[in-house]
């Protein structure tokens, strides 16, 4: 991963931002229903899409990145919200930001991190007491693709294995489901087996088809999915 990675990741934040819409809105609308108390923090906010895409109205946001590029993005998409640098391997970075919190998101970011435990740890650390923990990771380690590679993916993970690592950092879990079925079964084609890059794999009819499928993922669970959702509870 690159010391400033936001022209790294550029090409894919654009792509989701131009093409995935009902995506990211049915992934905000199940997000939004995990969300408790006032006070909500995504770290690993990347460019600001996803903190774009939630209503103002019944929480107060802040966005947490590594990256001094990604913050300028996520400023100029997120005007009005308040955002700060800190990095998840390194906990002296976030001594300001502890017990600060009733929610804390982390959407697609601890499959970057080598030591996913002391970046949990350092999560549980800026919640307050009973605080909620959100996180989503990219499901089944046999999706593991040259792409994920490329994209910085250390790992993709089970139930099992992102349970245990959540419940050694000072959480008990409250609920955790698979996710984005469409997306399980495009993720292998595309990326797995044929190979390809984020760009050439992208079809706006499929991504509609996809957007319009997860509305009835909304309603009932599957036992498999491209990702895993998590909330989990501070001890």
């Amino acid at each position: 991963m690159k010391t400033d990675d936001y022209e790294f990741y550029k090409d894919s934040f654009d792509i989701l931002d131009n093409n995935y819409a009902l995506w990211m809105k049915e992934k905000t609308n199940l997000l939004i229903k995990l969300f408790e108390g006032k006070k909500i923090v995504e770290v690993g906010c990347g460019n600001g899409l996803l903190l774009k895409n939630f209503p103002r109205d019944k929480f107060d946001f802040t966005g947490i990145d590594f990256s001094k590029g990604n913050l300028q993005h996520a400023k100029k998409k997120n005007p009005d919200l308040n955002f700060f640098q800190a990095d998840l391997t390194k906990k002296s970075s976030w001594n300001e930001h502890e017990n600060k919190f009733d929610t804390v998101l982390c959407s697609e970011v601890l499959e970057h991190i080598e030591d996913d435990g002391l970046a949990l740890t350092i999560l549980n650390s800026l919640l307050k007491t009973n605080g909620t923990l959100v996180v989503t990771v990219p499901a089944f380690p046999l999706l593991l693709s040259k792409f994920d590679i490329k994209e910085g993916h250390v790992r993709r993970y089970t139930k099992n294995s992102i349970s245990e690592i959540v419940t050694n950092a000072g959480f008990m879990i409250e609920e955790i489901r698979f996710w984005n079925v469409f997306g399980f079964f495009g993720w292998l084609l595309f990326f797995k087996i044929l190979n390809r890059g984020f760009e050439e794999s992208t079809n706006s009819f499929l991504s509609s088809l996809m957007g319009n499928f997860l509305k009835i993922e909304s309603k009932i669970k599957f036992p498999f999915g491209q990702t895993i959702i998590l909330k989990a509870r501070k001890l």
